[in-house]
């Protein structure tokens, strides 16, 4: 396909397309709006006046405008749901989680595609809150996400309940996931912990109900049936669930790490893909059981749905079903359908849903990959056709069967892999921009994955089908194929994850330039302590943070950075809230240098290894425009403490002519050796960071004497109660005029350093950087 046909394909009229785009213009102007209304004048104006246009010229073109302003009109009636929502705004303004009474009704399970969430959470539709002491606004009903406590369900029915309230917690690091937004697109203004029913009314009858607990019961009898014959324990097992009915929840964020490098995440939880597949599926039973054509799509479009309903409702899934209901009652009404119109089509229904959906990375891959096969994919096609298509002067009816067959795979070859290419290229910019990574083997594993999870699928749906009594026997049978070929495609997940090359991280965008040096303090709760140090392009962390919270910290942060090897790590203590991490650490970002305050584990997972006390000195880098390196201060070679934080590291970095004094989970012990033995020359730092000694003091009235530091960057968590600032330290420094920077409210800082000048920029929070000569 040359420039000119490409063109004239481009331009064909396209009216569902067109007034989809129109939309997406609407709801973008209404996101942008003060309170996302438009002036009352302005509104009546504009519907008279596009609708007088469309009723004269009675044309799809008129009637862009109009569909324009309704789309604007209809985000803003959502985000009076949502955002200004005045239950969203009153909790906008507590400092803390609030005791309340609330009544209201759940709807049904609230089920999230996401790594790491745990179960227990109910939709529910408050209608009414109460709270001693402040006064709520009265507002229309608003939707909740109502956590229980662990292992109890609550059926759908009317609820009237005590508990906290609260909103979601901010993202506090860089690349975390922003939780806060993603419930706020999802409709829910707000979090609430059940602490005690008051009253239950569960509904005895209730078409939605007892269609949810239909569903429910779907569920539970396929995860049950699956589970057959198959270790409770087995990764197998969770593939098969997570691919099944999207159960990513009992999946832990390691299993999903190699499908997310390797390009293929589309596999592993239900998403448009497993639609399509299941749709295929099902096509080829009704086939098997002689439907005829025209009676196959009015059947396939409930079944697809009813699995839609059976796995929770993803978006993704949902919109999928949505696209094979257009095309199917296109073809139900014999009609030619044109992808890109029918996308449009898509698009408007789901509009009609939820406005939100536009916001969602999963709306824009899906819309955009399809939209780019839709355009791209007769390009890629037609270079291959004489690859694919045998001579046209020879009948195909003379070919003989292994020669049909031939040509055959070969169409199949070349199909794939022009759908493949044109995939990928609509995805690239839309996953750079929402994941900072770009995986090039992508194209090549979802050759292989994609075909695989269809042979997966097929057998999940067989054992289903054949689950009864009167096929007992062959049940170990499929379970163990079941079995063997998810082990297939963790294997292959696996390989192709790990081809050199095959994913780059790459950084978010930024206009401002690049500082010589920065090294970023993450906050992470629970004592858990992570640091990132650049000075060029050598990159150092200093300590890991736990392993429970390294693909939810750590490993984002890494991503949006654009980091893809760590050069060095410096281990603070033998603590796993600081050195767990260690060994993702050398599989993902092929750490080989360490460096810690004590011998090397018996382990085969960690690089080299280098024990190091006091005085070693780190060499960072030689640029004489920002020479950098690392002085060990404490432990000395000889210190031993039967207490972890005891044995903390404290070392002071040299980064040009700025000193930073990296003390970690020290204490009363390692402060009072220092002063004892080193002059205050060798403490003296212009900014300190630290954590909490778990149950010492820390940060002594002459040891700050002696640091004489601007700045003090530390960390605090209400609970434990041993990982708060203590109000020792808090006096200490109002009184020194020392800068506390607390990461409670602080989140990460950020330190930019120049030759000349330091900067500490806090990730959240009003407080305006701080900049040191």
């Amino acid at each position: 396909m040359n420039q000119n046909s490409l063109w004239r394909e481009l331009s064909k009229p396209r009216p569902l397309l067109a007034m989809a785009l129109a939309a997406i213009v609407g709801i973008l102007i209404a996101d942008h709006l003060p309170n996302g209304r438009m002036p009352l004048p302005a509104i009546v104006g504009s519907l008279l006046t596009f609708g007088a246009i469309v009723l004269w010229k009675r044309t799809w073109i008129s009637a862009l405008p109009f569909v324009l302003v309704l789309a604007t009109l209809a985000h803003g009636h959502r985000l009076q749901s949502t955002r200004h929502h005045p239950w969203h705004q009153w909790l906008h303004q507590q400092p803390a989680p609030t005791w309340v009474e609330i009544e209201g009704v759940i709807e049904q399970p609230l089920r999230r595609s996401l790594p790491g969430f745990e179960p227990g959470e109910a939709l529910f539709r408050a209608t009414s809150i109460h709270a001693p002491g402040h006064t709520i606004p009265n507002a229309r009903p608003a939707y909740f996400s109502l956590r229980l406590e662990s292992g109890v369900t609550l059926k759908v029915g009317h609820y009237r309940c005590t508990g906290w309230m609260q909103l979601p917690l901010p993202p506090d690091n860089p690349g975390q996931f922003n939780k806060p937004d993603y419930d706020l697109r999802l409709g829910l203004i707000g979090q609430f912990q059940v602490a005690h029913v008051l009253t239950a009314a569960p509904f005895t009858w209730d078409f939605k109900s007892k269609l949810i607990e239909t569903s429910e019961r779907c569920r539970t009898w396929i995860i049950d049936s699956l589970s057959q014959h198959v270790p409770p324990d087995a990764p197998e097992l969770v593939v098969l669930l997570a691919m099944t009915l999207g159960t990513s929840d009992t999946a832990t964020p390691e299993m999903q790490i190699p499908f997310r490098l390797s390009g293929t995440l589309h596999i592993f939880a239900v998403s448009g893909l497993h639609v399509a597949i299941i749709g295929m599926i099902f096509w080829f039973f009704l086939r098997c059981l002689g439907i005829s054509r025209g009676m196959q799509p009015p059947l396939l479009i409930p079944l697809l749905f009813g699995y839609t309903f059976i796995t929770g409702l993803p978006p993704s899934a949902v919109r999928s079903a949505i696209m094979a209901t257009v095309l199917l009652l296109g073809m139900t009404a014999n009609r030619r359908s044109d992808l890109l119109n029918t996308l449009g089509a898509s698009a408007l229904i789901l509009f009609l849903l939820n406005t939100d959906q536009l916001f969602g990375a999963g709306f824009q891959l899906s819309f955009g990959v399809l939209a780019s096969i839709a355009i791209l994919n007769e390009f890629f096609s037609r270079p291959l056709r004489p690859w694919t298509e045998p001579d046209p002067f020879i009948p195909k009816n003379l070919l003989s069967l292994p020669q049909q067959a031939i040509w055959k795979i070969r169409q199949s070859i070349a199909g794939t892999l022009s759908v493949s290419a044109s995939a990928w290229i609509g995805s690239v910019p839309l996953i750079l921009y929402h994941f900072n990574t770009l995986t090039p083997i992508g194209l090549i594993a979802n050759l292989f994955l994609v075909p695989w999870s269809v042979v997966v699928l097929s057998l999940t749906i067989s054992r289903l089908i054949l689950a009864g009594p009167i096929f007992s026997l062959i049940q170990p049978t499929l379970a163990w194929i079941s079995q063997q070929s998810a082990t297939a495609i963790l294997w292959m997940a696996n390989f192709f994850a790990f081809v050199p090359g095959g994913h780059i991280y790459v950084p978010s965008l930024d206009l401002l330039p690049r500082p010589p040096a920065q090294l970023t303090v993450l906050r992470i709760p629970g004592g858990d302590a992570a640091n990132h140090l650049r000075v060029g392009n050598t990159n150092w962390l200093l300590d890991t943070g736990s392993i429970r919270q390294f693909p939810f910290i750590l490993q984002p942060f890494l991503h949006h950075q654009g980091i893809n090897r760590i050069d060095h790590l410096l281990i603070s203590h033998a603590d796993s809230a600081h050195q767990g991490g260690t060994p993702s650490l050398q599989t993902y970002y092929g750490l080989r240098e360490i460096s810690a305050p004590f011998k090397r584990p018996n382990t085969n997972t960690i690089g080299n290894w280098q024990q190091i006390t006091a005085p070693k000195p780190l060499l960072i880098t030689t640029d004489p425009t920002l020479p950098a390196h690392i002085e060990i201060l404490f432990p000395p070679n000889n210190w031993r403490s039967s207490r972890a934080d005891d044995n903390a590291l404290i070392a002071r970095l040299h980064i040009g002519k700025h000193r930073i004094l990296w003390c970690n989970d020290a204490g009363f012990n390692a402060e009072k050796h220092l002063l004892a033995t080193l002059p205050p020359e060798a403490l003296k730092s212009d900014l300190i960071i630290r954590n909490q000694h778990t149950d010492d003091h820390s940060m002594l009235p002459e040891f700050l004497h002696a640091v004489q530091p601007r700045a003090i960057i530390s960390s605090h968590s209400q609970f434990p109660i041993e990982q708060q600032i203590r109000p020792a330290l808090r006096e200490a420094c109002n009184r020194l005029d020392i800068t506390l920077l607390d990461q409670s409210q602080t989140g990460a800082i950020t330190l930019d350093i120049w030759p000349e000048k330091m900067q500490l920029t806090p990730f959240r929070g009003d407080q305006p950087p701080l900049t040191f000569p």
